[in-house]
Formats: structure tokens, sequence, C-alpha cells
């Protein structure tokens, strides 16, 4: 009985990076598809110092002081749980590598989004999330660390 209990007790930590990863690259493809659809500018807001990543959502012209948070989405607050945490986010034409304080990625309604490059960790595994292509949107995640 140990043998089969014990192996899932050591793996926790991973399942839960795994499912922060999945979860945040739902997230990603929800709001291309919301921007899109509504002709409104979305942010998924990366809060470094707090883990947690919620949504804003901006007015129909877009302007950079307009966004304000969005608690009617799907989306809601996604708060890290330890020992996950996102150890940096990379947004190589907008902000460049992010390890502290608040950053964001944007999804444009014309479909484009940030190229984005997530670093999720648990202390022993870390995978990586990105958005290489800024007219698909498509999200892509790795067992590995990707440097952009």
């Amino acid at each position: 009985m140990l043998a089969i209990v014990v192996p899932r007790f050591g793996d926790r930590g991973h399942a839960e990076l795994l499912s922060t990863a999945r979860q945040l690259a739902s997230a990603f493809r929800y709001l291309r598809q919301e921007s899109i659809f509504n002709g409104r500018p979305y942010r998924l807001m990366f809060d470094m110092e707090n883990q947690l990543v919620f949504v804003a959502v901006g007015d129909v012209d877009g302007t950079e002081e307009n966004f304000s948070p969005d608690r009617d989405n799907a989306v809601g607050k996604i708060r890290l749980r330890e020992p996950v945490v996102i150890t940096d986010v990379n947004l190589p034409f907008v902000a460049g590598k992010v390890a502290e304080g608040t950053v964001w990625t944007t999804f444009y309604p014309d479909g484009f989004v940030d190229v984005t490059v997530v670093h999720i960790d648990n202390g022993q595994d870390v995978y990586t999330l990105f958005v290489s292509n800024p007219l698909t949107g498509q999200v892509n995640l790795l067992p590995n660390y990707l440097e952009y």
C-alpha cells in the first residue's frame, strides 16, 4: 500500500506546477479570444511580489491610462501557492525580463498578443509558457527553462 501512496505525495509539487502552468496557458487562450470578441484590449497582469495573476480590461480606444481590473471574467485571480512561483516574465519587445514588480501581457482586439515568456518554478522543476508568434497568439508549454 505504501509503495502506491508514497510516490504520489512526492509528486505533489510537480502536479501543482503543471496545473498552474496549464491554468495560465488557458488564461492566455481565453483572453485572446475575449479581446477579439469584445473589441477591447485585455492585459494579463503578473504581480511578482504577491505571486498573483489577474486580468485588466481597457477601453475601446486602448490608451495606456484606461485599464482597470476586470473582475467579471473566467480567469479571475490566480494566486500561486507555494512551492510554485513565477520566477520571471520576459516581454522582449516591451519590457525585457522582469523578476519583480508588476508586468503584463497585452491582448489586442485585432488578435495580436505581446511576445511573452513566463517561467514557473517549484524549486525542483521549471515550466516555460511562451507566445512566440504575436499574430497567432499560440501558447506553448515546455517542461524546462527556455531562454528567449
